[in-house]
C-alpha cells in the first residue's frame, strides 16, 4: 500500500477509483454575497463537480453532502442530475438527511427514482453498512469498498464501525479493504449526539483491517497514518471557512509494483483567496481572486470608498464573495477617541457610518450592511 501525490491524472497506473466529496449542490450563500455572485458560486460548484465525474469509466464515489439542503427545488435537482448519474456511490451526508423518518430528502428521492442506484442513505436509529467488491486490473486480489453514511446517533455510528471492522477482519480472502465515511475526524469539539466523530484510537483499530480510510464532511483536507487515512476536503470552497485551503479530489490505482496507490488532484487553488488590510486593497486582482477578505481599522469617512470598492469587486464575473471584518475608529492611531470594542460604541459608530453613507452614497448603504461586520457587533 502506497500513498502518493500527483497533480496529473496518471491513467498508466491503472486507476480504478475516483473520490470527491461535499459539492453542496444548491448552495445559496447569503452572507458576504450579492444575488448574482452567490449564483456564480453555485454554478462554479456545479461545473467543477461535472468536470470531476467525467472520469472515463472510473468507479466514482461522493463521500457525502451531495446537496446543501435536505430538500431542494426542482432546478437544483435538474442541474445536478447528470453529475449524480455519473457518480456510482453517494454517501448520505449530514446535509442530505434529517432525523425524521416521515420525510423524504432530495437524495432519497433521487434514489427512489433510481437515477443513482448506489446512494447509501442512513436509516433512523439503525447501523448502515454497504459493501461492494471490485476487481481492478493489475491487482491479483479483489478490493472491497465499504460505505458508512452519516448516522442519526453516535451509538448507531459506532455500531456501524464495529460491523465494518468485524466483516473485514473475518474476510479470509486476500482482498484489500477501503472504508468510506462521512464524519468528523479526531475532533474533540464534536459533542452533540448527532455529530459523528472518528477518533484517532478507533481509526488505528480500523486500519488494522482496512488499507485506506477516506472521509468526507470536513472541507479542509488532511492526512494521517502516513496517508492511509485521508480527509478528502471539499472539491470547491463554499464559504470563507474553507477557502483558506486548496481543494482536491482523489484517485486510487494499482502501481507498477502491484500495490494500491493514492493520488491527489487539485481542483481549486487557495491563491484564489486573498486577505488584505483596508489600506492594501490595491493588492486585490478581481480577475484572479474569488474570495476577498478585508480586515483592519477604518474611519467612518473611509467607509464610502471601501464599500464602493467592494461593490466593484462583486460586479466582477469571477468574484464569489467579499467579507470585511473592520474596527471602525475616529482616528487610525493608538489613542483612538472611540472604537468598536463595546456594544454601545458599535451602535454609535453604526449610526455615524449610516449618516456618512446616506450623504455620500446612499445606494451603497444596504451593501455595507450585508458585507461588513464590526468587532463585537454587526453593522
Amino acid at each position: 500500500v502506497d500513498a502518493g501525490t500527483t497533480q496529473q491524472r496518471n491513467r498508466a497506473m491503472n486507476e480504478f477509483l475516483l473520490i470527491y466529496t461535499d459539492p453542496h449542490h444548491g448552495l445559496d450563500l447569503r452572507a458576504n454575497t450579492t444575488p448574482a455572485s452567490r449564483k456564480r458560486l453555485d454554478q462554479a460548484i456545479q461545473q467543477k463537480a461535472s468536470d470531476i465525474v467525467s472520469n472515463d469509466g472510473l468507479i466514482t464515489v461522493c463521500a457525502g453532502d451531495f446537496y446543501h439542503r435536505f430538500s431542494n427545488n426542482e432546478d437544483v435537482l435538474v442541474a445536478s442530475a447528470e453529475t449524480l448519474e455519473k457518480t456510482d456511490f453517494v454517501l448520505g451526508g449530514n446535509h442530505d438527511v434529517m432525523n425524521d423518518s416521515e420525510r423524504m430528502s432530495s437524495l432519497g428521492l433521487m434514489k427512489t427514482l433510481t437515477l443513482a442506484k448506489g446512494i447509501i442513505m442512513p436509516e433512523l436509529g439503525k447501523a448502515v453498512v454497504h459493501s461492494h467488491r471490485v476487481h481492478p486490473e493489475g491487482l491479483q486480489a479483489a478490493v472491497n469498498l465499504v460505505f458508512i453514511p452519516h448516522h442519526s446517533t453516535r451509538e448507531s455510528f459506532a455500531e456501524a464501525l464495529t460491523t465494518a471492522y468485524t466483516a473485514a477482519s473475518e474476510d479470509k480472502s486476500d482482498s484489500a479493504h477501503i472504508l468510506f465515511l462521512h464524519c468528523n475526524y479526531d475532533c474533540p469539539m464534536s459533542e452533540k449526539d448527532t455529530e459523528m466523530n472518528l477518533d484517532h484510537g478507533m481509526a488505528a483499530t480500523l486500519l488494522e483491517v482496512f488499507d485506506f480510510i477516506f472521509i468526507g464532511h470536513d472541507h479542509n483536507p488532511k492526512e494521517d497514518f502516513d496517508g492511509r487515512l485521508v480527509v478528502i476536503g471539499s472539491m470547491h470552497p463554499t464559504n470563507f471557512g474553507d477557502c483558506v485551503s486548496s481543494k482536491r479530489f482523489v484517485t486510487v490505482g494499482v502501481n507498477d509494483s502491484g500495490s494500491l496507490q493514492v493520488n491527489y488532484h487539485e481542483s481549486w487553488n487557495k491563491d484564489s483567496f486573498i486577505h488584505v488590510e483596508p489600506g492594501r486593497v490595491d493588492m486585490v486582482d478581481k480577475d484572479k481572486h474569488q474570495f476577498i477578505r478585508v480586515s483592519g481599522k477604518v474611519t467612518p469617512a473611509e467607509v464610502g470608498a471601501l464599500t464602493k470598492q467592494m461593490k466593484e469587486w462583486l460586479e466582477s464575473p469571477t468574484v464569489f464573495a467579499v467579507k470585511a471584518d473592520l474596527k471602525v475608529v475616529t482616528e487610525v492611531s493608538d489613542d483612538d477617541k472611540f472604537d468598536t470594542n463595546s456594544e454601545s460604541e458599535t451602535a454609535r459608530v453604526t449610526d455615524i457610518i449610516t449618516r456618512e453613507l446616506q450623504s455620500q452614497a446612499p445606494e451603497l448603504l444596504e451593501l455595507w450592511k450585508s458585507l461588513i461586520s464590526l468587532e463585537n457587533g454587526n453593522a
